[in-house]
C-alpha cells in the first residue's frame, strides 16, 4: 500500500501539463495527449505567447512518457513552424517560464539540442508591469 501511494506522489510531483500518449478507447485511433486544465489555467502558460504555446504543444508530442530528460528538438524543425528569430525567443520564454530546461545545449545547431521538461511552471510568477491603479 505504501508503494502505491508513494507512486501517485512521484506522479504528482512530475506534472507536465498533460498526459502523453493515449489512445481513444475501443479504436484503432493514433495516440493524442491530454492537457490538464491546470496547465491552461496557470499564470505561466496565459504569459506565454501563441507562439511559444505552440512549441511547446510540438515538444510535448516527443514526450512518451519516460524520456522528459531527452526531448530532442532541432532549430530546423522550430523554423518549419515560425521563424529562426521567432524560434529562439519562444525557447527562452518556455526555458523562463519553466515548462523546459536544457539539458545539452549544441552551439552550431548542427545536432539537437536536448529539452528536459520542467514542473517549474507550477510555481511562476509573471512580472508586474510596473503600471499603477493610483489616479
Amino acid at each position: 500500500m505504501a508503494s502505491a501511494k508513494s507512486k501517485v506522489q512521484k506522479l504528482k510531483a512530475k506534472d507536465y501539463g498533460f498526459k502523453p500518449f493515449q489512445k481513444m478507447p475501443g479504436t484503432q485511433q493514433k495516440k493524442f495527449h491530454k492537457f490538464h486544465e491546470s496547465l491552461f489555467e496557470s499564470p505561466a502558460w496565459n504569459d506565454l505567447t501563441i507562439h511559444s504555446k505552440m512549441l511547446y504543444i510540438e515538444m510535448s508530442r516527443k514526450f512518451n512518457g519516460t524520456n522528459e530528460n531527452e526531448i530532442l528538438f532541432l532549430q530546423k524543425e522550430g523554423i518549419q513552424i515560425m521563424g529562426k528569430n521567432t524560434f529562439h525567443k519562444c525557447i527562452k520564454q518556455l526555458e523562463d517560464h519553466g515548462f523546459i530546461d536544457y539539458v545539452q545545449r549544441n552551439k552550431y545547431n548542427c545536432l539537437a539540442n536536448v529539452y528536459g521538461l520542467s514542473t517549474r511552471w507550477h510555481t511562476f510568477i509573471p512580472e508586474q508591469t510596473g503600471k499603477s491603479d493610483s489616479s
